[in-house]
């Protein structure tokens, strides 16, 4: 029964398995246990292990060049790449915040192109589920790291490749091994000339634009050789196995704009390829580029600078090429019209860009809102609050439990844990976010990155069952926040509130480091609003550290409570308005490391306020020297 590429879309992967369509033949079983011991990875030692599963078909090629920023150009093949990594480490009972579970998956997706006649590839996006590998990713390697759930699941010789985000398949990849070595262009990140990508930052003021006025938009190469692609090789022994090209399927979410793969349909398969552990370092010194061995190659291993890009004719590109969402209103994906045969969703259209600069607010549908204020320990309100902010005369903090409907962050809803700490910012009284806890199918990246808030994916809860709330706090296998609210019996009023919401954002990490304090401003009208007695309302901060290597990260007993002073509840919007920045902050780092979970130092720490990472000092030298 032959499988059409309709099939796939209709039914996906796991139906066109389950009807049939799809069988798994008789394993060889010696071959598979040849396979499993290569799982085994000397470098790493033998709790670690890897699988990888890339790759390669054609697109149509005018798909590839109107997705493609200058001053690359398309490649002479139309191909689209898709690497599959499912990394595990026997954790012994100690986990971390790199591994607080025993896997480490991630997809990554690439389209060719060319730079200066060079063969490279363009990185679209790299999906993954863990919160640290994707901030220290995205933020210290310039990677265009998001959320995603990935698996690589086996049966015998065949291997089933998947990516979901937000509820939605977004590709899948299934083929069968074979007793032979792939060809090395199939290789898992043969990148070429290069992995291309492009560094700057987005303005937290929307009206003027997408990329921030005191950043270049840079062209950046990370890996690759000079001498390109290979072009032979010598005996390969225990290289990366071909996926058999006849068995090869791959299935593309062509209806979801925010797949970045959604507009390059599959036209024909090129190959693949198949690796566990150390494979590829042992293959690669068979190979010969431009006639060379591995010993003549230029290697380029790290990151190295290419060229300044022009600002105006990348703008439109510019939300997507970091690796965000296309804008979103009310939870729907903005595209252009006739999206995806005309058009493309990886750049704006000139009506677009209007409408982004225009846009007066980001809209939230608050579906459920418990909005606690507090008194603060004056000690404890005072050592979060980052120069030149001050704390004032009267600490106040502030827990926020957003239940988001529709939205303008995300095309699903979901639940926000804010803790916030009164202060005086250059501009006048403001609240500074200290702790963001996002959960799964919510805004990760654009917060974080463009206001500057402390965002972390985690597994906040919120329950109302008509007379009460309950909030629960859950991330990295510790709970650090509960809150049992009784709400009160009056009928509802109508209540509105403004205020202002500092965060910091990093600009360099070039030395000296850089970062802005921005202020934006929120607004708050609830329909459906009712009080609680501070008298009644539980609040709990859990003290007890994560098992392993995870300790007191989010440590929000450092702001307990000393007195509850008002309790609010209800229904409405919240807008959050165009930021601005007030201030370059000096010496930022205490207050900002802690949204990287502190390094790997966090086990021994119970403060949102990072005095000295062992992390940085382990990997750049003693003192606050951090990435360059």
């Amino acid at each position: 029964m032959k499988t059409t590429r309709r099939d796939l879309m209709l039914s996906g992967l796991a139906g066109a398995l389950a009807s049939g369509a799809l069988t798994r033949a008789r394993a060889d079983d010696a071959f598979i246990e040849e396979v499993e011991k290569r799982h085994y990875d000397a470098k790493y030692g033998k709790d670690f292990y890897r699988e990888v599963v890339s790759v390669r078909y054609l697109t149509d090629p005018d798909r590839i060049a109107r997705a493609i920023p200058g001053p690359l150009t398309p490649d002479d093949v139309p191909e689209v790449i898709i690497n599959f990594v499912v990394t595990s480490r026997l954790l012994q009972g100690k986990p971390g915040v790199m591994y607080p579970g025993p896997n480490y998956n991630e997809s990554d997706t690439f389209i060719g192109c060319k730079y200066k006649g060079n063969s490279a590839i363009l990185e679209l996006e790299l999906q993954l589920e863990h919160d640290y590998g994707r901030s220290a990713g995205r933020e210290n390697d310039g990677l265009r790291k998001k959320d995603g759930k990935v698996r690589i699941d086996r049966y015998g010789d065949l291997v089933r490749c998947s990516t979901t985000r937000r509820g939605k398949l977004q590709f899948a990849v299934e083929g069968r091994i074979k007793r032979a070595n792939a060809d090395p262009r199939l290789w898992f990140r043969e990148v070429g000339y290069g992995w291309l990508g492009f560094f700057y930052r987005i303005d937290p003021d929307w009206t003027r634009g997408l990329v921030h006025p005191d950043t270049d938009v840079a062209l950046w190469r990370k890996y690759g050789w000079d001498e390109g692609y290979p072009t032979g090789h010598g005996e390969i022994v225990n290289g990366p196995l071909m996926l058999d090209p006849s068995s090869i399927r791959v299935y593309v979410n062509e209806e979801d704009p925010l797949n970045p793969l959604s507009e390059f349909p599959v036209r024909s398969i090129v190959g693949g390829s198949y690796q566990t552990g150390e494979q590829a370092r042992i293959a690669y010194a068979t190979l010969l580029r431009a006639g060379k061995p591995a010993t003549e190659w230029t290697q380029h291993q790290g990151i190295s600078f290419l060229e300044t890009v022009d600002k105006a004719s990348f703008e439109p590109f510019a939300l997507r090429m970091q690796g965000y969402d296309t804008p979103i209103t009310a939870s729907k994906p903005w595209v252009p019209q006739g999206w995806p045969a005309a058009g493309t969703a990886w750049k704006l259209t000139q009506d677009q860009m209007k409408r982004w600069r225009e846009r007066p607010a980001l809209d939230l549908t608050l579906d459920s809102l418990v909005d606690i204020e507090f008194e603060l320990p004056q000690a404890a309100h005072a050592r979060v609050v980052p120069p030149p902010c001050k704390p004032g005369s009267r600490p106040r903090g502030r827990i926020l439990a957003l239940d988001l409907g529709a939205n303008d962050l995300s095309t699903a809803p979901s639940v926000e844990l804010w803790l916030l700490a009164s202060c005086e910012g250059p501009a006048g009284p403001a609240w500074t976010a200290v702790s963001h806890i996002v959960g799964w199918d919510g805004d990760i990246l654009f917060g974080r990155e463009t206001f500057g808030y402390p965002s972390k994916f985690g597994h906040p809860e919120m329950v109302f069952d008509g007379a009460q709330y309950n909030i629960r706090g859950r991330r990295l296998l510790r709970d650090f926040f509960h809150g049992v609210v009784p709400v009160s019996f009056d009928p509802p009023t109508a209540h509105e509130d403004a205020f202002s919401v500092l965060g910091i954002q990093l600009l360099s990490w070039n030395e000296p480091p850089r970062a802005d304090l921005i202020a934006q401003p929120w607004e708050i009208a609830l329909s459906e609003m009712r009080t609680a007695d501070p008298g009644q309302v539980r609040l709990f901060f859990p003290r007890e550290p994560g098992p392993g290597n995870i300790g007191l990260s989010d440590p929000w007993f450092e702001l307990e409570p000393s007195k509850i002073l008002s309790v609010r509840t209800g229904k409405g919007m919240m807008k959050r308005k165009p930021g601005r920045a007030l201030a370059v902050m000096p010496n930022f780092l205490p207050w900002f490391l802690d949204r990287y979970d502190g390094g790997s130092n966090v086990a021994a720490r119970g403060s949102f306020v990072v005095e000295r990472s062992e992390y940085w000092e382990k990997r750049f030298g003693p003192g606050w020297t951090i990435p360059r």
